[in-house]
């Protein structure tokens, strides 16, 4: 950024603006320019691809002196670590942990983040890794906000939960704690009950191995967000439920089993997100779902297995009771294809992802009686019939996302949202899909975009993207050439 020259003679000297930022304002501009999480790791390449290394804030501080200083007393920079430990280079692991040290040193107090993964051979002795993380833990002990345990394995896992047993974690909020042994998911977990700030809990494994939720010792009455994404008992999950009366979202893992279901319904007054994947090859899918209460329930994913036994959510008590307040929605339900009908009862959705094939009569439906009048966001398989031509279907989806979408002038009777963003997957069989025509690496380019309408939806502001084989095909990937040819062949297909 350069100064105004009066004369084209006239000496100047160039000013960056920038420079002339109070320190506050240039600190902050540093914060937003950063990612949440510094990566860490002890390799000699650069860290993971998830933490780029040119967001690092050392970076920044290397621009000029004045940036170093603004840099250096910006706490909110240094508060956020991802520590990566290897096999790989296991004598560079306790400078790595050093580094980390003198980065937290930095940050905000009673604010700090302390992501840590490992990748170790199962044979590796960890004794010093382990001591070194404990010590880390208890240097931290009172500052640490948020702290996870990724891919952890059991002997750091230990030293660390032994850490926060020895010192007083005043102000740690949220945990996450994904032990590479499912054998561990319970045992050790003692501690964490004793955390009085604690909000958040997510537990994982890698492991599909079936859990007792009850062997958990848990603060369950102060949380507010709870994840156990290892499979969980479905009964004794509705006994904990009870005990957890502050809980604002909640995700679960349930197959069936593991005692008897509670004598009264449990309700859950603040819940507003819930996210359930069922695995049960027998009828407690909706006993489970029937025993609780969500006054203010928004948003939902609800994923039944493959493998589990037909569900109807439209005879379903816990349906009818919530699906009228949803603002969002991610379903999948094997063998259920009355979409149509499941619409009508979500007349406040503004999102929905489906895993249920989206057939054309849907589409018509949507657009004919004006279902869903909300919806914003639509991402769903596509499924053809093989009774309609191949280019009609086309046309008829792309006559939905006009009208939808407000890219046409015909005015809508009724007050329609329009839709910002719609991603479609092709999921038709071999013989039915329209893209079979296509070679491969083909897609539409400009010119059949311009053809099918697709330009004036982008036009709109509509984010349209449309996967067929793992790819955008309006993504342009040819030369615009070839779209001749492609015009063809979906021409020769009518015929």
């Amino acid at each position: 950024m350069v100064a105004h020259l009066h004369s084209p003679d006239e000496e100047y000297t160039p000013h960056c603006f920038i420079a002339t930022l109070p320190p506050e304002t240039l600190g902050e501009i540093l914060v937003r320019c950063v990612d949440p999480l510094h990566s860490f790791g002890a390799l000699k390449s650069t860290p993971s691809k998830k933490y780029p290394s040119h967001n690092f804030p050392i970076y920044l501080a290397q621009i000029s002196s004045w940036w170093r200083r603004v840099a250096l007393h910006t706490p909110a920079l240094w508060s956020a670590v991802h520590l990566m430990l290897t096999d790989g280079t296991a004598e560079r692991n306790g400078a790595v942990l050093a580094s980390v040290d003198g980065w937290l040193a930095h940050g905000i107090k009673g604010q700090l983040t302390l992501d840590m993964s490992t990748q170790f051979r199962p044979t590796q002795d960890l004794s010093a890794e382990a001591a070194a993380i404990g010590k880390l833990l208890s240097l931290y002990a009172s500052d640490l906000k948020r702290f996870s345990l990724l891919d952890i394995p059991e002997v750091i896992l230990r030293d660390a939960l032994e850490a926060l047993s020895h010192h007083s974690f005043t102000s740690l909020e949220a945990i996450n704690i994904y032990p590479s042994d499912a054998r561990i998911w319970s045992s050790h977990f003692d501690i964490l009950r004793d955390l009085h700030r604690l909000r958040e809990v997510h537990l994982d494994t890698k492991e599909y191995v079936r859990h007792d939720v009850s062997l958990l010792c848990l603060p369950w009455g102060q949380l507010k967000s709870l994840s156990i994404t290892t499979p969980v008992f479905s009964m004794p999950c509705l006994h904990m439920l009870a005990k957890c009366p502050a809980l604002k979202s909640l995700k679960l893992r349930i197959i069936a089993g593991g005692g008897s279901l509670p004598r009264s319904p449990i309700l859950l007054e603040h819940l507003t997100s819930l996210s359930v994947e069922l695995h049960t090859s027998d009828e407690s899918i909706d006993p489970f779902l029937a025993a609780l209460r969500l006054p203010i329930i928004m948003h939902l994913s609800l994923l039944l297995g493959r493998f589990s036994l037909p569900w109807n959510p439209l005879i379903s008590h816990f349906w009818s009771r919530h699906a009228g307040q949803l603002r969002r929605a991610t379903l999948a339900f094997p063998a259920f294809d009355d979409l149509t009908t499941l619409c009508r009862t979500m007349p406040a959705l503004e999102a929905l992802t489906l895993f249920i094939p989206l057939r054309l009569h849907v589409l018509d439906a949507l657009r004919e009686e004006h279902l869903l009048p909300r919806l914003t966001r639509l991402t769903a398989p596509i499924e053809y019939d093989r009774s309609v031509p191949l280019p009609t279907s086309i046309r008829r989806i792309l006559v939905f996302l006009e009208q939808r979408s407000g890219s046409t002038l015909d005015p809508s009777p009724l007050a329609l949202a329009r839709l910002q963003e719609v991603k479609f997957r092709d999921e038709t069989p071999y013989g039915g899909n329209p893209w079979i025509f296509f070679e491969p690496g083909d897609s539409f380019g400009s010119a059949m975009e311009e053809e099918l309408g697709i330009r004036a939806l982008k036009a709109v502001g509509v984010d349209i993207q449309w996967e067929v084989d793992c790819r955008d095909i309006f993504l342009p990937r040819i030369k615009p050439a070839r779209n001749v040819v492609l015009r063809r062949r979906l021409a020769d297909s009518t015929n």
